[in-house]
């Protein structure tokens, strides 16, 4: 049984008997007796490694977050608490950083102002994460310079973000560029090998942790380079690359600075509406999402939502740029974040809207903004 699956049958499963007397209507999750249904559920997931090895991790921390309820109480909608969704979730993101990163770098190809070269590293639970590196010819020992760590969004690949990081390379940043969890070189194959269709599940919650993984491991990558600054490590994401690396800076404080593009918070909500109109983003289709159980993906998530960790980046700055006619990441999504981030009295946000933008503003737009934040945050 799936994590998708096992959230909609949940509905079916027996209960114990009530000690308080009545009929249990669930606020979380529903178990029977001989944990059954949990353990398929679980063990059907991708594995994520850490201690207790699989997803099973993340349905822990849904049980310590989940409480019963009478019937009449289920209409409530169970509030996340953000701190102890965040403490339950920082284990699941440390891993050992002296483990060899074991790099094999391939092609090399220069361009007017550096080089890009391909290359794989390895990363945690023995994954090699497929990347390129772009690097300005000023690079040197005796003069490192600041890096980006560049992240794309749902359906895309590095190869879709190398005219960014050959501006960044002309602007005198390094940059590293992965293939994130099911994506480009890391896209799931038939058995014949030939590319699967693309899907949008539950269980690329693991993913998603992998990913934070993975781009804590570039960091590590980057920062060993005599030719970049180990203090000056910037962020950028672009939609599902700007909702992770909410995660990333929350979690890793080396990150100086992070350029969000289309990204929020409130993962169930975006999901939810989603849903409801058919949508399919990056190739894959959010209908198979209809019938979730909605308060229980909300706990499922909270490792993983935005939210959780958006407190957590403050004092190290952050700049969100949202298009107020976005219809994957919603800007009531993006205010969500902008509100959360905020929160700290130290935060250093700034959010600039596109009135007319839909998802992705305008890069001729953006791109002169990006360029003088970072000169001033990185």
């Amino acid at each position: 049984m799936s994590v998708l699956q096992f959230m909609r049958e949940s509905d079916s499963a027996p209960l114990p008997p009530n000690p308080g007397g009545g009929g249990w209507r669930r606020r979380g999750l529903f178990l029977d007796g001989s944990k059954k249904s949990f353990q398929a559920a679980t063990h059907s997931s991708p594995r994520i490694g850490g201690q207790g090895g699989r997803i099973r991790a993340i349905f822990s921390v849904a049980l310590l977050l989940t409480t019963f309820t009478p019937a009449s109480a289920q209409t409530v909608v169970p509030a996340v608490d953000r701190e102890r969704a965040y403490s339950s979730a920082l284990p699941l993101y440390k891993y050992d950083d002296k483990q060899p990163l074991a790099a094999k770098f391939g092609k090399t190809t220069k361009f007017t102002g550096g080089r890009a070269v391909t290359l794989t590293y390895r990363s945690v639970n023995d994954v090699r994460v497929p990347a390129i590196l772009y690097l300005p010819n000023t690079a040197s020992k005796t003069a490192p310079v600041p890096c980006l760590m560049l992240l794309h969004g749902l359906g895309g690949n590095k190869e879709q973000l190398a005219p960014l990081g050959q501006l960044a390379a002309a602007s005198g940043y390094a940059s590293l560029i992965i293939d994130e969890y099911g994506h480009g070189e890391r896209a799931p194959k038939n058995a014949d090998g030939t590319p699967a269709p693309p899907q949008f599940n539950m269980d690329m919650i693991g993913g998603g942790r992998q990913t934070v993984l993975d781009v804590r491991r570039g960091i590590d990558l980057m920062t060993k380079r005599v030719d970049v600054d180990p203090k000056r490590v910037g962020l950028m994401g672009f939609s599902l690359g700007a909702l992770l690396g909410s995660v990333v800076a929350g979690v890793d404080t080396r990150i100086k600075a992070s350029v969000l593009v289309s990204g929020g918070g409130d993962l169930v909500a975006i999901l939810k509406a989603l849903s409801a109109r058919d949508a399919v983003v990056g190739g894959r289709s959010m209908t198979q999402l209809k019938g979730l159980d909605w308060n229980l993906a909300r706990i499922i998530l909270a490792p993983t939502e935005p939210l959780t960790f958006a407190a957590h980046i403050a004092p190290r700055a952050v700049l969100m740029e949202c298009g107020r006619l976005d219809n994957i990441i919603p800007a009531t999504a993006a205010q969500a974040f902008y509100d959360q981030a905020t929160v700290p009295a130290n935060n250093h946000v700034t959010i600039d809207w596109y009135d007319n933008a839909g998802h992705i503003p305008p890069m001729a737009e953006m791109v002169p903004k990006i360029q003088a934040w970072l000169k001033t945050n990185l």
